[in-house]
């Protein structure tokens, strides 16, 4: 009974054992244990599990116990190869067939209670297979020196050394007619049992293999991953290069953006002094007065007006909170028809205009009134050159909801899909007649009041602008 306990305890061991390694072999990691290692671990359970339920059941039951024990060392044997190469088909068939076979022998012989024979066949079995798995390891060692590697090869050196002398000490007790394990000599049962703690050693030290590769992998893994973190540096320093780059890309469209804006006021400017110097040589009279009057008025509005256009864009790159005021939105919209009323004029477009009674809101007035003067720009340039029924240009507020809305249409050339991707980008400046750079810097500014701006066109092809702001609270 002592022995049956011994057998049951070892079993138990052996199930820490494998409940120490299954969170390797269940993790995503590559370096995890092999199944043959595990199989291998699972028959020695299985055998000592039955080498002590044995006495109290069946002898029978030592077929299924010896099986195991072949089936422990036959794994073992693959678990070796497949640290080579992988293990062939015809490898893993040859294993079953001799497990089958030396368990049906077994049976036989538990039958006819051949003892000694059973033991013989058993410990040759297992020191052909030690033999093999030597050699396995003398290949192993050659690509790998590891400490774990030369302890298991010393546990089955000793494995071997036990089941020869219990081989041994077994032929030369062959005249004390004994019938199972449990009935051997005090010095066998020593052996078996130091053979039984060189199997837990050699299992032991399989698990230590597989600990330090995994180990071996984390260090790799780390190193790796250092050097992911140092190439996402070098990438974020090229990005910061490139973002350099791009903002000179940027400064250069900014100053086409600049002159862009500027040119008109001055240009308006240029023509009224000519024509300012040509008045000035005709006789003085009231009429002559007063067209010098507005001459002079017209010029200073477009003065301010370049004035403005460099404040507000002075105003997009500081950091600083905008400024702010309550302003009527319908007021600005009136400024800056007048401010464009002569184009309008010169251009014969007729202007619709549809203002709410209320539109109230907090804005920069200076920012806002450019927005407006870029929208009423681009209509008068895309309409300048199209036929007359269309030479027309609509402006319009309204409140919806939370915000206030304020629409600029005309009937100039369509903007297609491919063009419409690229509207607002600063550094794609489009060619389409009217829809200059002055768009980027209409969207800068509000989204720095929280608005937006979008644009459609309608059913009747009109291109319609549309600003949306919230109201002021």
């Amino acid at each position: 009974m002592v022995n049956a306990f011994l057998f049951s305890f070892t079993g138990f061991l052996l199930v820490i054992l494998l409940l120490g390694a299954l969170p390797y072999y269940l993790s995503p990691k590559s370096q995890k244990p092999s199944s043959y290692w595990i199989l291998g671990l699972l028959s020695s359970i299985f055998s000592f599990t039955l080498f002590g339920l044995a006495p109290l059941v069946s002898n029978y039951i030592l077929v299924l116990a010896n099986s195991f024990v072949i089936c422990t060392y036959v794994f073992q044997l693959l678990f070796l190869i497949s640290l080579n190469k992988e293990v062939p088909k015809r490898y893993k068939t040859i294993s079953v067939f001799a497990v089958v076979t030396l368990a049906l022998i077994t049976a036989v012989l538990i039958f006819y209670k051949q003892y000694y024979f059973r033991v013989y066949i058993l410990c040759l079995c297992l020191i052909l297979l030690i033999l093999l798995q030597l050699y396995q390891i003398k290949k192993i060692i050659k690509d790998n020196s590891s400490v774990q590697i030369w302890f298991l090869l010393l546990t089955l050196l000793l494995d071997l050394c036990f089941i020869t002398t219990r081989l041994i000490i077994t032929f030369s007790d062959a005249d004390k007619n004994y019938t199972t394990i449990y009935d051997e000599s005090n010095l066998s049962i020593t052996i078996r049992w130091l053979w039984i703690a060189s199997i837990i050693l050699s299992y032991l030290g399989i698990s230590n293999f597989w600990a330090e590769k995994l180990a071996v992998e984390n260090y790799k893994n780390t190193i790796e991953n250092n050097r992911i973190k140092q190439l996402l540096e070098n990438n974020e320093n090229l990005l910061s290069s490139l973002l350099k780059a791009n903002k000179t890309v940027t400064t250069s469209a900014l100053s086409a953006t600049l002159a862009h804006e500027l040119n008109q006021p001055l240009a308006a400017n240029k023509i009224n002094l000519q024509l300012f110097n040509r008045l000035l040589t005709l006789n003085t009279n009231k009429q002559l007065f007063l067209a010098e009057t507005e001459i002079v008025n017209d010029v200073e509005r477009n003065n301010n007006r370049a004035t403005d256009i460099v404040k507000s864009i002075q105003s997009i790159f500081n950091s600083s909170t905008v400024s702010i005021e309550i302003v009527d939105i319908n007021d600005l919209v009136t400024k800056t028809i007048d401010l464009v009323q002569r184009d309008l004029q010169h251009n014969n477009i007729e202007l619709k205009i549809t203002l709410n009674d209320s539109c109230i809101t907090k804005v920069n007035e200076n920012q806002f009134l450019q927005v407006i003067m870029n929208l009423l720009s681009n209509a008068i340039r895309a309409v300048e050159d199209v036929d007359s029924s269309n030479k027309v240009i609509s402006i319009s507020t309204f409140v919806n909801q939370s915000n206030i809305s304020l629409t600029v249409g005309n009937f100039g050339e369509v903007i297609n899909d491919e063009l419409s991707a690229s509207l607002f980008d600063l550094t794609k400046p489009n060619q389409t007649k009217g829809m200059g750079l002055g768009l980027w810097l209409c969207k800068n500014i509000l989204e720095r009041h929280n608005g937006y701006i979008k644009h459609h066109t309608t059913s009747l092809g009109e291109t319609v602008f549309t600003v949306s702001l919230p109201l002021s609270q």
